[in-house]
């Protein structure tokens, strides 16, 4: 929840790693680029000797990727003078400290700010569609053609990630499909009833693809977009189509209810109409190969 703000610039080594800071029965996790600050308070299990470190964020990178989805998870810290070393089922990670004293936080963070708004906690997480490093896994692959709506830092959703298969989603993703050399593929998305399946192709592609969006659309009763040429997108389904020129559709599954979870209500009425898809979908694609 912090490595987002460290900085990616060199020239600065403290600004590269984060801040940890044990007191007492608290660990304080702090990092900072220069424009952002990100701070976390973790309640430890028990009492600690005071001890303060500066660790690499290629290293807790690392670490996030390895525990990705698994929030609840135990991690045992040891500290050394140069070093940290990080243990958690039958992993252990181990690196070097960074050296020098850290930014002194508690006078940057004053009490004097002119603004301060209050959010609804659970309708701004509902509205998250980033990951847990605040990159847009739908804007983190690379395209001839990108999204022209990213942003240039982490937060709810359009950033595109320090580079193409920054994540551990992507990038697993991307060797799946490299591994398994797909015939087609079909992405799933949220709400909107809606069927994309363009991305710049030539003349003949666009045609067949055409053909499997009409037939999906006819099945679920979902609407089928075009969009003005040249197709603009770096999320899954159009890079697979610019690598791989082979029909892909991302499916808008649910009534449209804006940026927030879909309503239990809609999964009998959205299993309904997809239950044949996968099928259907396979049947076309293996027809016209």
């Amino acid at each position: 929840q912090t490595i987002f703000s460290i900085s990616l610039n060199e020239n600065n080594k403290l600004m590269t790693g984060e801040l940890f800071e044990v007191k007492d029965n608290m660990l304080k996790v702090v990092s900072l680029d220069g424009h952002r600050i990100s701070l976390r308070n973790i309640e430890l299990k028990e009492n600690y000797d005071s001890i303060k470190v500066v660790v690499p964020g290629k290293a807790l990178n690392e670490i996030s990727k390895i525990l990705t989805g698994e929030a609840d998870k135990d991690v045992t810290i040891y500290f050394t003078d140069r070093h940290i070393l990080f243990e958690f089922d039958d992993t252990i990670v181990l690196s070097r400290l960074i050296e020098g004293e850290y930014f002194k936080i508690d006078q940057m963070l004053s009490n004097d700010y002119e603004t301060k708004i209050t959010i609804n906690k659970r309708e701004f997480f509902e509205s998250w569609k980033s990951n847990i490093r605040g990159v847009d896994l739908n804007r983190n692959y690379p395209t001839r053609y990108p999204s022209s709506d990213t942003v240039n830092y982490p937060g709810l959703k359009g950033y595109t990630g320090p580079w193409y298969f920054s994540e551990p989603e992507t990038c697993a993703l991307k060797d799946l499909t490299e591994s398994c050399l797909f015939e087609g593929s079909i992405s799933y998305h949220s709400s909107g009833e809606e069927i994309y399946w363009e991305f710049n192709q030539l003349e003949e592609e666009k045609y067949r693809d055409y053909q499997i969006a009409k037939i999906i659309s006819e099945e679920t009763g979902y609407v089928l977009i075009e969009e003005p040429r040249p197709n603009r997108g770096n999320g899954y389904k159009d890079w697979f189509i610019e690598n791989y020129k082979k029909p892909a559709l991302t499916m808008e599954v649910s009534p449209y209810v804006g940026e927030r979870k879909v309503p239990i209500k809609y999964y009998q009425r959205i299993f309904q109409q997809n239950k044949n898809v996968p099928i259907i979908f396979a049947r076309e694609v293996l027809t016209i190969k």
